[in-house]
């Protein structure tokens, strides 16, 4: 197995000699697959170069703000970070010629999550300075050395298409070692070797798939098999009735019950034999045309094997099967005496053998509610067979409730001025009907609708699933381009209005001082704000999406500075000065501006470090889009320079004020607020930015300046550089949200509670405004739920602004499957719709067994309960042959003989069926629901409930009643016409 790989070679982030951009850093990058994810848009792509500079390309976002040109060059300097290395070729001050630029292609499939900036093209690496990338040089550079590598990427993707269960196991393992494996290999000279693969949890994830389906199918064929062996005892006793008088016959002439035996097993082997030979091509060219129904065949498991030892091996069970129920009469000796009723002993022994059996099914189900029915992928051998034991206990209680019926039935239809029904009540209630023809078509019944249930169960689950962990009728992944950027380019495209959604796993601990931390959870914050519509999900009876979310939002909007449409850039020009005492020299303050969409997606718009020394110093910040927008919050980075001396810088705190002005290039101009702006000052910096006042913005020409105010300790800034936060909201304190029922109870919580929250890029105050009820499916399988606008805020207000979009919403969207067709070709993302990911859960090739399995289980019912229902009414009536020759003879007219039996069948069948039906519904309803199970083995989120579809069951009660009675009316008709007065003649004889 040699798998296709990819190789990405990353230089470190270097200082880069660029006059328009002091103090801009950047990194080199060779990569075989950039050029077929990215477009390029001027020049070529760099070719191979042994001597001189370096052929690179950039992204254009990269060339406008560094002011680059194609024919350009630039110094990548020598890495500087404090730490003492060994010199290697291209460690030193490397030159590179801009040979083209490219847009990056987002798209899900491309190499561009391995890029340090994510195809973003511009930002901040650890915390570094910012930072310009990539500069793409051809993958032949790295033979020559001309850029020390920093850190290589290798991407492999095997193909497993036709490997079997060893092949798997052997990769999984080998999987397993590949860390150690590739340190072993390398040697000491290379460092932080990380594997990240999810190979080996999609193959655990397919073999645990694949036994979740085999229990479920095992638990079907179990009452597959229990309906043939009701079926073939019906048959063997059938049989054995039919033959009983020439058995009687020969014994009076002296056949010994061995010779019986061996004549009936004669019989029954060239019967066996001729069923074998025709059962296994049967089998085989019924499971080649199942393997063509759309159902298997859209899932890829179109099949022509062969005969199979398994296969094999079933009918030679089954033939033996059907041998011993045809021997088995003929073992028992004919009794010539009279049919007794059953001893008191014998009804004793079978009411108890009748608790026994509803004693192990109560005891299966309470097993089957205390754990998984398939934890971890494998079922319990036990558990597998509490359905068998319900419907069958069930159907044998169902048996000794029909004759109480009956009898009531019958003491109603006496008081009938006709003599059908009471005829045909009397016969239900006085004569004895056959309990193996009755325990087949109950146990059919049950089988029937108990399938039939537990298919609606299990794909309404999988809905439920899906809508949990989709939240939204569309959803759209991530991609390399930035939030604001890859939300403008949706809405673009689909008319839809992107929603973002932040859905990570976060951890939750005490707010101050040490204590344990709960384990990794997972955080859902939502737009509580948008039509409650788009949130999908199941809650309990009596709760909305807007009542439980209530009090997630913050109460106001934020007092945003409006951007003219279509602006392309933005002019940034930051005056700052510390007042009172000497000048405090050597300081720079970096602005970053955060902008927002009409969706409230935000980004962080990053600036070069200017000055501060009380002149205005302008610079324009490209903006990632060219929609609506405006600005919500402007962080400002003050540090001192690298020629500050610590020593000589006050101690005290002076008074900053710094004043931004935003101005629109071109004609437009900005929609300023009168006020509703505050300060703060980021978590990291309290030491170095004291007592934040007052912010004010007001109009300057056509743009909008906004100046803050806080005390500076100069000397702090040697351990970092602080950051001033101006924000169009008053900081929140903490981020209200609401907690599942399962958290909450494990962690005591209660409303009111603050716990710390820890985003991975923040660490923020979480208080607790409510608890969800405890079948409540909250969006993307979460156990924590926050407003995306009160998150956003608060990481923002907190500093320095991060990135806390993780997968977008689509509102307005008219048909989701269309979008996401429209979305997937344009590479804006990875789609997901409820609907597709509900049918992938329910037909999914390891899992679509399921649902073939519960439709065979229901044919198969009602292909038994009516074969059963021929076999044995036409017994039953030859039987009665001089029955209806003393009606007929007494007067009573044909077709009234006729209607007398059809009643007196449909009023047996429907008891049956009836009682079947609800036997199938109430396992269904308390043991299907335990049946069902997630892609992982575990219990679906949210909990499947029982579901009981109404139309499909009434369609396969009436089909069962209808077949089952239709079957006997022309048994009926020949049987009236056949009983003459030659039987009456030959009762007389007898």
């Amino acid at each position: 197995m040699r798998p296709t790989t990819s190789v990405w070679l990353t230089s470190a982030v270097r200082p880069l000699g660029v006059a328009s951009v002091p103090g801009a850093h950047g990194y080199v990058v060779a990569a075989d697959a950039l050029a077929a994810h990215a477009d390029l848009t001027a020049g070529r792509w760099p070719g191979a170069t042994q001597d001189g500079p370096v052929e690179v390309a950039v992204p254009g976002d990269v060339a406008h703000a560094l002011r680059l040109g194609v024919g350009d060059e630039v110094v990548l300097g020598e890495r500087r970070d404090g730490r003492a290395r060994e010199p290697v070729p291209g460690s030193g001050d490397v030159t590179l010629v801009v040979v083209g630029t490219f847009t990056p292609v987002p798209h899900t499939d491309g190499p561009w999550d391995r890029d340090l900036l994510r195809g973003a093209g511009a930002g901040t690496v650890a915390g570094a300075a910012p930072t310009y990338g990539p500069f793409a040089a051809a993958p032949s550079a790295r033979a020559a050395s001309a850029v020390a590598v920093d850190r290589a990427s290798l991407v492999a993707r095997p193909d497993l298409a036709g490997r079997g269960p060893a092949d798997r196991a052997d990769v999984r393992r080998d999987v397993g070692s590949l860390t150690s494996d590739l340190r072993r290999t390398l040697g000491d000279p290379v460092t932080g070797v990380r594997v990240r693969t999810g190979l080996g949890g999609v193959l655990a994830a397919a073999e645990t798939q694949e036994r979740v389906t085999r229990s479920v199918v095992v638990v079907v064929a179990l009452l597959g098999g229990a309906l043939a062996a009701a079926a073939l005892a019906l048959a063997g006793r059938l049989v054995g009735v039919r033959r009983d008088a020439e058995t009687r016959l020969l014994v009076a002439r002296g056949a010994a019950a061995s010779q019986l035996v061996a004549r009936a097993a004669a019989e029954s082997l060239v019967l066996a034999v001729v069923a074998a030979v025709v059962a296994v091509p049967l089998a085989l060219a019924l499971y080649r045309a199942l393997t063509r129904l759309p159902l298997l065949a859209d899932a890829g498991l179109t099949s022509d094997v062969g005969p199979t030892r398994a296969l094999v091996l079933s009918v030679a069970l089954g033939t033996l099967a059907l041998v011993a129920v045809l021997v088995a009469p003929a073992v028992r000796a004919p009794d010539h005496r009279r049919p007794s009723r059953r001893s008191v002993r014998g009804r004793v022994g079978r009411a108890a053998a009748d608790a026994l059996l509803v004693a192990l099914a109560v005891v299966g189900c309470l097993q089957l509610r205390g754990r998984p029915f398939a934890a971890g992928g494998g079922a319990d051998p036990l558990l597998v067979a509490v359905p068998l034991l319900c419907l069958v206990a069930g159907s044998v209680v169902a048996l000794r409730v029909v004759p109480w019926v009956a009898r009531r039935a019958e003491v109603r239809a006496g008081r009938s001025p006709g003599l059908v029904l009471p005829l045909a009540s009397w016969e239900v209630a006085r004569r004895g009907h056959s309990t193996g023809a009755a325990l087949l078509l109950v146990l059919a019944t049950a089988a029937a609708t108990f399938g039939t249930s537990l298919g609606a169960t299990w794909a309404t689950s999988a809905q439920d699933q899906a809508d949990t962990r989709v939240g939204a009728d569309l959803a759209v992944g991530r991609t390399a381009a930035s939030p604001v950027a890859q939300a403008a380019a949706l809405t673009a495209l689909t008319g839809a209005v992107a929603v973002p959604v932040t859905d990570r796993e976060v951890a939750l601990g005490p707010v101050a001082g040490p204590g344990p931390a709960t384990p990794v959870t997972r955080l859902a914050a939502i737009d509580t704000g948008h039509d409650a519509q788009l949130v999908r999900g199941r809650l309990p009876a009596g709760t909305t999406w807007a009542g439980l979310t209530a009090g997630l939002a913050p109460d106001a909007p934020a007092s945003g500075i409006a951007l003219p449409a279509s602006a392309e850039g933005l002019d940034v020009a930051v005056t700052g000065v510390v007042a009172g005492g000497r000048p405090v020299p050597h300081l720079t303050v970096a602005p970053s501006v955060v902008v927002e969409t009409a969706g409230g997606a935000r980004q962080s718009v990053a600036g070069a470090p200017v000055p501060l020394d009380g002149a205005p110093h302008p610079q324009v910040l490209p903006l990632p889009s060219d929609a609506a927008l405006q600005v919500v919050a402007i962080d400002l980075q003050v540090a001192a320079g690298s020629q500050a001396d610590v020593l000589a810088q006050p101690t005290e705190s002076r008074p900053l004020e710094l004043t931004v002005t935003l101005t629109p290039p071109g004609t437009g101009a900005v929609t300023a607020p009168s006020g509703g702006w505050s300060g703060g000052v980021a978590d990291d910096s309290l030491d170095a930015l004291r007592a934040p006042g007052d912010v004010a913005v007001r109009r300057a020409g056509t743009g909008a300046a906004v100046t803050g105010r806080v005390g500076l300790v100069a000397t702090a800034l040697v351990d970092g550089p602080a950051h001033l936060v101006l924000t169009a909201f008053r900081p929140p304190a903490d981020v209200p949200v609401l907690l599942g029922s399962e958290l909450a109870g494990s962690i005591a919580a209660v409303p009111g509670d603050t716990l710390s929250l820890d985003l991975g890029s923040a660490t923020l105050v979480a208080r607790v405004v409510g608890v969800a009820p405890g079948h409540a499916a909250l969006p993307r399988g979460a156990s924590i739920v926050a407003d995306h606008d009160a998150l956003a805020r608060a990481v923002v207000a907190h500093g320095p602004p991060a990135d806390v979009v993780d997968v977008w919403w689509l509102a307005g969207v008219d048909d989701p499957r269309a979008t996401a067709a429209q979305v997937d070709a344009a590479g804006l993302g990875d789609p997901v719709t409820r609907a597709d990911l509900a049918a992938h859960l329910r037909d999914d090739p390891l899992r679509v067994g399921v649902q073939l399995a519960l439709g065979l289980l229901v044919v198969a019912a009602l292909v038994l309960a009516v074969a059963g229902t021929v076999v044995q009414t036409t017994a039953a009536l030859d039987a009665r042959a001089v029955d209806v020759a003393r009606l007929q003879g007494m007067g009573v007219p044909r077709r009234v003989v006729v209607a007398t039996l059809l009643v007196e069948h449909g009023v047996v069948t429907l008891l049956v069926v009836a009682g079947g039906a609800v036997v199938g519904a109430v396992t269904a309803l308390v043991v299907g629901p335990r049946l069902v199970v997630s892609a992982t083995g575990e219990v679906p989120v949210p909990a499947p409930v029982g579901v009981w579809p109404w139309p499909a069951q009434a369609l396969l009660l009436a089909v069962l009643l209808v077949a089952c009675t239709a079957v006997v009316a022309p048994v009926a008709a020949r049987l009236a016409r056949r009983a003459t007065v030659a039987h009456l003649r030959m009762e007389g004889g007898q």
